[in-house]
């Protein structure tokens, strides 16, 4: 009967033992499922804050790629615009060219004639003898119709290019469709130089202030550095040229 009830004791406390010793591991093993658990937690949570981070960032680099794909619509439509007005300030340099040569042409011979003309009338003048009224008073008038045609070509009316009692007398050439580039028919030779700043005015409309860009030896070329006050300027029109000090 010892033996039996030493048994029992000996199982009662082997029972015990085992008992503390699964529970406390566990609750140790619910400490680190625990902590396990939290860290798990805050990893979730800071994936999620760089989720969010990372999706701010994206919508704000497809806001930003949008602005650039704008930017860039508005550049290609600026450099084909500027391309287009290249090409017709070419174009009309150009025309402008052919102008001046046609004019320069047309005033050697009108000016050749006219120093013909005037030996003649000379020679006649001379010598009474050699034509008669009738045809001297028809050379007389020709010379003045060839005068009057000189004048018309070169701006004998109001020379171009000599000083008056405010400025320069111009004759306007050519006006471009964006009215910001005006040509007038003086040049080196009247004094002009590149960069150079005035103020053109014909009849009482508004002086239009203008800068010389292109100048040539017959023709000049200036930009409007206001293109709205051009309208009141004119084609084939005489005019007066102010330039600043």
């Amino acid at each position: 009967m010892k033996i039996w009830s030493y048994l029992s004791v000996v199982l009662l406390v082997l029972s015990t033992s085992a008992a503390v010793w699964f529970y406390f591991t566990a609750e140790r093993e619910a400490a680190a499922t625990a902590t396990l658990e939290a860290n798990l937690q805050r990893e979730i949570g800071l994936l999620r804050e760089a989720r969010d981070e990372a999706g701010a960032e994206r919508d704000q680099a497809e806001r930003r790629l949008a602005d650039m794909d704008r930017e860039l619509a508005a550049v290609k439509a600026r450099s084909t615009t500027l391309s287009t007005q290249a090409r017709q300030a070419q174009l009309e340099v150009r025309q402008l060219q052919e102008t001046n040569q046609g004019l320069e042409s047309e005033r050697s011979r009108l000016e050749d004639q006219l120093g013909r003309f005037r030996r003649e009338l000379l020679e006649a003048r001379a010598q009474p003898a050699g034509l008669t009224a009738d045809e001297r008073m028809e050379l007389e008038e020709e010379i003045a119709n060839l005068r009057a045609r000189l004048a018309r070509t070169t701006g004998a009316s109001a020379p171009s290019g000599q000083p008056s009692a405010d400025g320069l007398n111009v004759e306007i050439l050519r006006i471009s469709p964006l009215r910001d580039v005006v040509a007038v028919n003086i040049g080196r030779a009247d004094g002009l130089a590149i960069d150079r700043t005035g103020q053109i005015r014909q009849g009482d409309a508004p002086a239009v202030r203008v800068r010389f860009t292109d100048v040539r030896e017959g023709f000049s070329l200036a930009r409007v550095l206001d293109p709205a006050s051009a309208s009141s300027l004119a084609t084939g029109g005489n005019a007066l040229l102010i330039l600043q000090p």
